[in-house]
């Protein structure tokens, strides 16, 4: 006579998931650090000059943009509005939504110092769940934007225009880093990435594809300002923004400068 259905528990269970982790984890760590020394190989850079360095690193450029998927839309017009949200005595806030590509309407965040310029920019990146507001210093709880020390307000404030784009993710209500937008919130944290990262996959892209077009097209956006100076355009990422900053920083030629503060790490060296 056969004995009862078995019922194991945690304590059964969680050594083979940790084991498993870690089975895949060490793999990758192993991979990392073994091809350290061939990814060098694949650079051959060339310091004569500027024009000869660009053209030097194109490949791997090409390379970089083919493994998240590519930009395959069209820069078509940005067809942008504007709303504005305030006015203080150094500098004019707004909200602006513009065209990314076919139907996908992108808001930012646009404020502008006053003067007649022109102004250096700087693209200022949000990280995972957190918003466009948070980063400029624009929410009602201090703590939503502690992270990020109000760096969109105060670079405007030394005379830069900031704009800074809405990334998928962000809190809602009253409350600090609800994990997902309003459709998702009884989903879990990450959900909303999660779920538009999968969907790209079924056709050939990722999320990172997506956002990274869209951070390219607010370069179009300020571009097409007069008061912005186009030899100088920048972009500060924290977090997720960080990694933006990373590989934006790297496709995106027309970014004279790039700071990622958080999310690098050197794998080699772990």
């Amino acid at each position: 006579m056969q004995g009862d259905d078995p019922k194991l528990t945690g304590a059964d269970v969680d050594p083979l998931r940790q084991q498993l982790f870690e089975a895949y984890d060490n793999w990758l760590m192993r991979q990392c650090r073994e091809r350290y020394d061939a990814r060098g190989k694949r650079w051959q850079r060339d310091y004569s000059s500027l024009e000869a360095y660009t053209l030097s690193v194109a490949a791997n450029r090409e390379r970089l943009l083919a493994m998240i998927g590519g930009w395959p839309w069209e820069r078509g017009p940005l067809e942008p509005d504007t709303e504005e949200i305030a006015t203080t005595d150094t500098y004019t806030a707004s909200r602006v939504r513009y065209t990314s590509f076919d139907d996908v309407r992108v808001d930012a965040i646009l404020i502008r110092p006053h003067g007649n310029g022109p102004f250096p920019a700087v693209l200022a990146q949000h990280g995972v769940n957190h918003t466009p507001e948070q980063i400029c210093g624009f929410t009602d709880n201090p703590e939503h934007s502690a992270a990020y020390h109000e760096i969109g307000v105060r670079l405007a404030k030394h005379g830069y225009v900031v704009i800074a784009p809405r990334m998928i993710g962000g809190y809602g209500e009253d409350r600090y880093n609800v994990p997902n937008i309003p459709s998702l919130r009884s989903q879990e944290q990450g959900r909303a990435q999660n779920q538009i990262h999968r969907k790209a996959l079924l056709i050939g892209q990722t999320i990172q594809a997506l956002e990274y077009f869209t951070l390219s097209r607010a370069v179009d956006y300020l571009e097409s300002l007069p008061e912005v100076d186009n030899d100088r355009i920048g972009l500060y990422g924290l977090s997720r923004g960080g990694r933006a900053a990373l590989w934006l920083g790297a496709l995106e030629q027309r970014l004279q400068a790039v700071v990622s503060s958080a999310w690098f790490n050197e794998l080699s060296l772990r």
